[in-house]
């Protein structure tokens, strides 16, 4: 039956791909975590949550392009997602024949098939936050040892998914907490496996639990409360113009109250099925409250909250959606009416938002198409100790793996290749050829015919990273302007 299931939801993302002949790397923050896999690969401080990045940076090696081992990740993460829900609605006491059609449910959503066809840790994260809940009714309902040290290793290890994860290390905590009392101390073995997981993945702990090189990218998006300066957010290039130029308007007022509400109204607008759904599962488990693995398994739930605060977008609402589903229907599991209306309208609901997303991942094929072309002549041209340029770093994924920096004068220029949609800006030595055109990206070199190259033989720096948040700068050493 497991293998079913996995295969079920593993296999559908990668059908549904195929079927709609989707190509590259989709997702909105693709570049963000394909390129950590090459970072961590080359020594170099992840910029985000490299947990995900961690699991498919060893096939590239191989061969293996960021796009497709991500997508692959992703794929498999679907799959254990659902045999995790399964899993979870047998421990609510689902009959057997039941828990594997709601396993299944969260499949209707296009969101999570999404998930699983995307270079993004959406389909691990929830199934991270499944598995998390799964562990605290297991904890309760047995006392299980293995239960409790599943409790501390999945909320020890969730930050290193994404940002959601320090809400469900908090969550393993308070779980540990008030369970048996055995195994209440083991609350505090949260922090501990929390400071040592990034081991897992190559990247040597700092000297508390949150010192860790991803940080910045979270503080970052929390500054948003501090500063008065709209330009330091990153996340502000994410809006449409209209709601970047409002949001800015509240930054730079230091309308602290504007800015909640500005996110207050988008996480509604954008994801309002997803609180619906989230309401919906805390009131049946308030049904089941006398029953402590009920509890503790609607816990994880609260990792939707921070989008009513910052991370305001769909799909850290819709992260939670396959948790919520399985506490549903496992609380109406006896109710034949219910049950079958709550079929009825997840169908109608999936029937209703597949069209829309299936036509936004189509939109984002010839974008990619046109990354992979440029990825193709790189490959062709590039040599060991080039350097990318330009803002584009989606082109990464389909090219050989080159270290980022940006052009400013240094000696770094004339090893770089830059990416960009405009004629680059005029330079003091060498003047920038374009050597590759496309329909809309072309690939610029300082002069291209000129042998030797300068600083041809100059080592680049360990640790050269492949990702940049803003402008990168790499500094070749022993070597001097030509």
């Amino acid at each position: 039956m497991w293998v079913g299931v996995f295969s079920v939801g593993a296999l559908l993302p990668l059908i549904v791909r195929a079927g709609l002949g989707l190509f590259g790397a989709l997702g909105t923050d693709a570049p963000l975590w394909g390129l950590t896999a090459r970072d961590l690969l080359a020594g170099a401080p992840p910029l985000v949550p490299p947990m995900y990045p961690a699991t498919f940076a060893a096939l590239l090696p191989l061969g293996v392009s960021p796009a497709t081992g991500g997508t692959l990740i992703s794929a498999v993460s679907c799959g254990i997602l659902v045999v995790l829900s399964t899993w979870l609605a047998r421990t609510l006491d689902t009959p057997h024949r039941l828990a594997v059609p709601v396993g299944l449910a969260s499949l209707v959503l296009p969101d999570v098939v999404g998930w699983g066809l995307q270079v993004q840790p959406d389909a691990m994260a929830a199934a991270w936050g499944v598995g998390l809940a799964l562990a605290l009714a297991r904890l309760h309902s047995s006392g299980s040892k293995d239960a409790a040290w599943a409790v501390v290793v999945v909320g020890g290890l969730a930050p290193l998914l994404r940002e959601h994860g320090l809400v469900w290390a908090a969550v393993a905590m308070v779980g540990l907490g008030v369970g048996p009392v055995p195994f209440r101390r083991l609350a505090w073995m949260v922090p501990v496996v929390m400071w040592v997981g990034p081991l897992l993945v190559g990247v040597m702990p700092g000297t508390h639990p949150l010192d860790v090189p991803w940080s910045d990218r979270a503080g970052g998006a929390l500054a948003a409360f501090t500063t008065d300066d709209p330009g330091s957010l990153s996340f502000l290039h994410e809006l449409h113009r209209t709601d970047r130029a409002a949001y800015a308007e509240f930054v730079t007022a230091n309308d602290r109250l504007g800015q909640l509400a500005w996110h207050l109204s988008r996480t509604a607008r954008l994801a309002p099925d997803g609180w619906v759904l989230v309401g919906v599962a805390l009131g049946a488990t308030w049904l089941h409250r006398s029953k402590a693995a009920w509890r503790v398994a609607a816990l994880p739930l609260v990792a939707a909250l921070p989008a009513l605060l910052i991370w305001s977008q769909r799909r850290h609402v819709l992260l939670v959606a396959p948790l919520a589903i399985v506490l549903v229907a496992a609380s109406v599991r006896s109710r034949r009416v219910l049950l079958g209306l709550g079929a009825v309208v997840l169908g109608v609901h999936g029937a209703i938002n597949w069209p829309g997303s299936i036509a936004a991942w189509k939109s984002e094929t010839p974008r990619a198409r046109h990354y992979a072309e440029v990825g193709a002549w790189l490959h062709e041209h590039a040599r060991p100790g080039d350097l990318l340029g330009g803002v584009h770093q989606d082109v990464g994924l389909y090219a050989p793996p080159l270290p980022r920096h940006d052009p400013d004068g240094s000696p770094a220029d004339w090893r770089t290749f830059l990416v960009t949609d405009r004629p680059p800006p005029p330079r003091d030595t060498g003047s920038w050829s374009r050597v590759f055109r496309g329909p809309q990206l072309s690939v610029w070199q300082l002069d291209p015919t000129r042998t030797p190259r300068p600083c041809a033989d100059a080592p680049l720096p360990a640790g050269s990273a492949h990702l940049a948040v803003g402008r990168a700068r790499v500094e070749l050493h022993g070597c001097a302007e030509p």
